[in-house]
């Protein structure tokens, strides 16, 4: 018996444990969304109309992401799987929660593909070893930034008519409102790399839910307003969609705190983590 290889045999079955570990956690993050979305509309079913729900979803899941893989173009390594299978679940979990089975009907790899398209957001061609490429977090980064936007929109439209247009500008602005934070932020300029990205995506998330709030508070208000006005006027907004101003306007003002906050905890974080470093001053004895 050699001491050495079966050591180096019990190392090289704990990477892999290792990295079971890491893989299911994805997994069980996936299976979750799918779960709450199920239980949303759990009354009167019996667990094995639950699980057939469940089932459904998982699959509807597993097809959608196997076709938004085969329209992004991505690499094929389970990280780019994992993130994008999460990206749909999140999705589609989201929508059934509104209203759903029917959310099972809808084509997401197709939107969920044309928000990681859009022109003039990600270009970057550099790499690292932190979760793929610029380029490819940012696109993970913004589908996930425009998934509650997505079903927004799908639970009141402000009848606009073109869904892809209307994604395209709310994401375009998630991009430049969050991109000029990141930006403006000294502390945030000071990052490596994956730090800042990280940063950058989970402002994007939050904005995007932010957004996706505004638009739903101010659904009421609209629709209020819609049959409150004069038959012309509602044949126009029929036609060329009801304005998104005040929408765009309350989600700035959401956004204005957002960043505030983040300012804060940043120069405080940066500078009692400047003070630790320094440590305290030894003179010469």
């Amino acid at each position: 018996m050699n001491v050495f290889e079966e050591v180096e045999k019990l190392s090289e079955r704990g990477k892999k444990a290792n990295g079971a570990s890491y893989a299911s956690l994805s997994t069980l993050r996936i299976v979750s969304k799918v779960l709450g979305g199920v239980l949303h509309h759990s009354e009167g079913l019996s667990p094995r109309e639950l699980e057939t729900h469940a089932q459904a979803m998982l699959a509807r899941v597993g097809q959608q992401t196997t076709d938004l893989f085969h329209k992004l173009d991505m690499p094929a390594e389970s990280f780019a799987l994992a993130s994008i299978t999460g990206s749909v679940a999140e999705t589609i979990s989201e929508h059934y929660r509104r209203i759903g089975p029917k959310a099972l009907e809808m084509d997401w790899s197709s939107v969920l593909a044309n928000a990681a398209s859009m022109d003039g957001i990600w270009k970057e061609p550099s790499f690292t070893n932190s979760g793929g490429s610029v380029e490819f977090r940012r696109s993970m980064a913004m589908m996930n930034s425009l998934s509650p936007m997505i079903s927004a929109f799908q639970r009141f439209s402000y009848f606009h008519s073109d869904q892809e247009a209307v994604i395209k500008d709310v994401g375009e602005m998630l991009w430049r409102t969050t991109d000029e934070s990141i930006q403006d932020s000294p502390v945030a300029l000071e990052m490596d790399e994956p730090e800042r990205e990280m940063l950058r995506s989970n402002l994007l998330k939050r904005a995007g839910e932010l957004y996706a709030d505004s638009w739903d508070s101010l659904a009421p208000q609209a629709m209020a307003t819609y049959k409150e006005s004069p038959t012309d006027q509602r044949r126009t907004w029929m036609t060329e969609g009801y304005p998104l101003n005040e929408v765009n306007d309350r989600f700035r003002g959401q956004y204005r705190m957002l960043e505030q906050a983040l300012d804060v905890s940043l120069k405080v974080h940066f500078e009692h983590d400047q003070h630790q470093s320094a440590g305290p001053h030894v003179g010469p004895s």
